[in-house]
């Protein structure tokens, strides 16, 4: 297919629940245990993003969340206790895409302009609604801002009067958890990889 270009392809609006392929799931695993074993839940399956989570049971015990987690909602009650392990639990209802393009493109790109008509066609074509921005820098606005819809840096708060940090949590088009909050992405948090194009696919 190419070299891939671009680091990331965000996307920027949020998505409804059903693109996200949204599900009841309930903790039903007597006792506690490990968040990310299927056989946990009903039905078996780790919680993705989108899904409302529901954790009822009566019995008391610990479930570690020991893999990034991103859902919808989370009703809590009942005698569990929640651990986070080195991963966080992001409870969302507004999760975004992230993707890298399936085509290569070389010279001038057309400025910021240029590059995000270009994630947009993609993205268009490949049937995912919203709005998108590439992950693209210039000498005086980096990608943090112009994500965000702004210009200027994150040093200098991309001009507003504090920096700005709601963007985020973000999926690949596989599904699977990319980053949290894009403060914590640029600061090398990143959960999996953005290895997936705009179609899902590798």
């Amino acid at each position: 297919m190419g070299k891939k270009w671009l680091a990331l392809i965000l996307l920027i609006i949020i998505l409804s629940n059903s693109e996200v392929n949204a599900e009841t799931v309930t903790w039903d695993f007597s006792g506690g245990g490990s968040w990310n074993i299927a056989t946990h839940w009903n039905p078996d399956k780790i919680p993705q993003p989108g899904d409302d989570v529901i954790i009822n049971d009566s019995n008391s015990g610990t479930i570690t969340v020991d893999g990034p987690a991103i859902i919808k909602t989370l009703t809590f009650s009942g005698a569990h206790t929640i651990t986070l392990s080195e991963y966080e639990m992001i409870v969302s209802s507004t999760p975004l895409k992230a993707f890298i393009t399936s085509a290569s493109h070389n010279g001038n790109l057309g400025g910021f302009d240029g590059a995000d008509t270009m994630c947009q066609t993609a993205a268009e074509v490949a049937g995912l609604p919203g709005a998108y921005r590439a992950w693209l820098s210039t000498s005086s606005t980096d990608a943090y801002c112009h994500v965000l819809g702004y210009n200027g840096t994150k040093m200098n708060k991309c001009g507003q009067s504090s920096l700005p940090t709601a963007a985020g949590p973000w999926i690949r088009t596989d599904g699977v958890p990319f980053a949290g909050t894009i403060d914590k992405l640029v600061s090398g948090e990143i959960y999996s990889p953005p290895q997936y194009d705009e179609y899902g696919e590798l």
